[in-house]
């Protein structure tokens, strides 16, 4: 090979090693980007765009609860709201004095109970519509077991010497058993009974002369004599005297969506919605009320991805605030107006 044939060889080499060193080198600089996450697509490569996730997917899609109805102080119909739209689809019945409590099973009855002193106690009735049945005399918030099977309430019988008893009632076998009986004036159970996700426990806000009233869970078939060893939850000593847990939503972690109230006298001037974990330690605040606004929680899916919430005005309310309006708040979100006019609910 002459001289010039060999010159020309090497320059094509060297060429060559040149493209080939480029090559490599852009390779690597886009692994590398890749990696940080950082990498910039030319206008001829696809792109991957993410969207935020939908707030109202996986949220039950129909919810039934009381409205106010004609000008009856205590009067409200049961009605079936759409879920994600806030649509009034349809009235149930009307309810002369409702009581705490809503459940709805899978197969859609509606249980809810009427306080008032000739017909109350525990009904149910079709979702689709169709006449209410008494299940229960002297009987008020009622609380499903997640299977669908028993109810978990609180009777009310007027031959009791202290407040109601937390019961529950086998609907296939149409019996009840007796869980817990105060044996006090001033220790007694309040609010709507709730289940833990494995419907293996019961829970429910319990008032002694405690400054603060906290939530105390109940194994389900046992007779409790005593509160010995009994789980017991409540606010820290160092939130204010007054300040109480009056109702819970349990979630399938173990942890729980928590109602706090603070009521020194006979008015509730704070509440706030709370996530609590098992051993009762705060998680974090999911809603805030003042004396201005208060919040009301109804119940919230096992996964706590959403939360139903009733406001009302406060005492101290200066500006508007819708009567009673129905609220939904999901993840990390503030709460959402779902739908006026709407007290207790409860979603299927």
């Amino acid at each position: 090979m002459n001289e010039g044939t060999r010159s020309k060889w090497t320059v094509a080499a060297i060429v060559v090693a040149s493209i080939f060193v480029a090559v490599m080198a852009l390779l690597i600089v886009k692994s590398q980007s890749f990696k940080n996450g950082s990498v910039n697509l030319s206008s001829t490569e696809t792109t991957t765009t993410t969207t935020n996730p939908d707030p109202t997917a996986g949220r039950p899609a129909t919810i039934v609860g009381y409205m106010k109805t004609g000008t009856s102080v205590s009067a409200q119909s049961l009605v079936v709201v759409n879920g994600i739209t806030g649509e009034r689809l349809r009235t149930l019945v009307d309810v002369k004095n409702p009581g705490e409590g809503l459940s709805i099973d899978r197969a859609g009855t509606v249980y809810y109970s009427d306080s008032d002193t000739k017909t109350g106690g525990i009904y149910s009735v079709p979702i689709s519509g169709g006449k209410a049945k008494l299940v229960l005399r002297e009987a008020t918030s009622p609380s499903l077991s997640p299977d669908g099977k028993m109810l978990a309430y609180l009777s009310n019988s007027s031959s009791q010497s202290a407040s109601g008893a937390l019961r529950t009632f086998d609907i296939a076998n149409q019996t009840t058993f007796l869980i817990r009986q105060p044996t006090a004036s001033n220790d007694f159970f309040s609010g709507v009974p709730f289940w833990t996700s494995d419907g293996k426990k019961i829970g429910i806000a319990r008032v002694s002369s405690s400054p603060h009233a906290g939530l105390t869970f109940f194994d389900t078939g046992k007779l409790y004599s005593s509160l010995d060893g009994v789980r017991q939850i409540a606010p820290s000593d160092k939130t204010p005297d007054g300040t109480g847990w009056f109702g819970g939503s349990a979630l399938s972690d173990g942890s729980l969506i928590v109602y706090e109230q603070t009521a020194p006298g006979d008015t509730v001037i704070a509440n706030r919605i709370l996530h609590v974990a098992a051993d009762g330690t705060v998680e974090r605040t999911i809603v805030d009320g003042t004396s201005s606004q208060l919040w009301n929680l109804n119940t919230a899916t096992t996964d706590g991805m959403h939360v139903l919430l009733t406001s009302a005005p406060g005492p101290d309310a200066k500006t508007p605030v819708p009567e009673r309006s129905l609220y939904v708040q999901e993840g990390e979100r503030p709460p959402v107006l779902l739908a006026k006019g709407l007290t207790t609910a409860t979603w299927r």
